[in-house]
């Protein structure tokens, strides 16, 4: 009968040690200080899963169509690991002057299933010059 008491201590014991999937940004939001109008900003910055079990994220929303991500659905990022994400911004013409706030929100399988990352940027007076060829 002992035998069995250690093994359910044992695995009581792992469990209340187990913390799960943790994901982590790089950065707590992303500022940038000026983006010209109608054009694109590449920013790069990382996940990291800081828990002990697979990290997924299932998938990623913007608020602003204006916001990609090269992150397929469902990626996988082991305990301890980090996955670097490459995200665009993509600016308009009629942009100019304006502050804007983007929230990319992941959607993943840990305690906090939804996690936000706040994108901040500010748009020139002034188009973006386009070179012409002559």
């Amino acid at each position: 009968m002992k035998p069995i008491y250690i093994f359910i201590t044992i695995l009581l014991i792992a469990c209340k040690n187990s913390t799960g999937p943790i994901l982590v940004f790089s950065t707590e939001k992303i500022v940038i200080d000026s983006i010209a109008p109608d054009s694109k900003q590449i920013i790069e910055f990382k996940l990291y899963n800081k828990g002990d079990r697979k990290l997924i994220i299932q998938d990623y929303i913007s608020s602003c169509e204006c916001t990609l991500l090269d992150l397929k659905p469902n990626t996988v990022i082991e305990p301890g690991d980090s996955l670097p994400i490459r995200m665009s911004i993509q600016t308009f013409k009629e942009e100019t002057g304006t502050l804007k706030n983007v929230i990319c929100t992941f959607k993943n399988n840990s305690d906090s299933s939804f996690k936000h990352l706040p994108i901040y940027y500010h748009t020139k007076n002034t188009p973006a010059t386009s070179q012409k060829n002559s």
